[in-house]
């Protein structure tokens, strides 16, 4: 025969269920029920927060190792990377405008568009994500030359 120890599962239910009665008993069965839906909505709040949370960490890890993976495959083939990173730096500008001006218009009963524009330099990371894309033409650019007298270089017969 095995002991189980006091703690089995229907050994906690069963405290459970005494505790609930002895609930009933002394503050009434209103108190015990909205105890018993308060603990039900709070635990089903923070399990969907938790799975949220979970849900975006996973996604920043996939998306993190993700561009580090690209940009070691671009440094090693000699491609442009460098712009990846002020790319980078504006989308996540562009996230924190977003969530900033969310507060503001949530806190202060604006619009917002008008939350936004209430940012200071909130338009610096729409400037940055756009100029990626001439620092990527700059860096292919750089890169070619420098392939290309790299070449030279190493094709003289001296």
């Amino acid at each position: 025969m095995v002991r189980r120890g006091i703690f089995h599962w229907h050994n906690i239910a069963l405290v459970a269920l005494i505790l609930a009665v002895a609930g009933d008993l002394l503050f009434g069965l209103d108190a015990l029920l909205n105890l018993i839906s308060t603990v039900a909505a709070v635990a089903s709040m923070l399990v969907v927060a938790a799975a949220f949370a979970l849900a975006l960490v996973i996604l920043l890890w996939i998306t993190v190792r993700d561009l580090i993976e690209e940009i070691r495959a671009d440094t090693r083939s000699a491609n442009a990377w460098r712009w990846k990173f002020v790319a980078l730096a504006g989308g996540l500008g562009i996230l924190a405008d977003g969530a900033v001006g969310a507060w503001n218009a949530y806190q202060k009963h604006i619009l917002f568009s008008t939350a936004v524009e209430n940012i200071p330099f909130s338009g610096l990371p729409v400037y940055l994500l756009l100029a990626s894309y001439p620092i990527k033409w700059l860096e292919q650019y750089f890169e070619s030359r420098g392939r290309k007298r790299s070449g030279a270089r190493h094709d003289d017969p001296e």
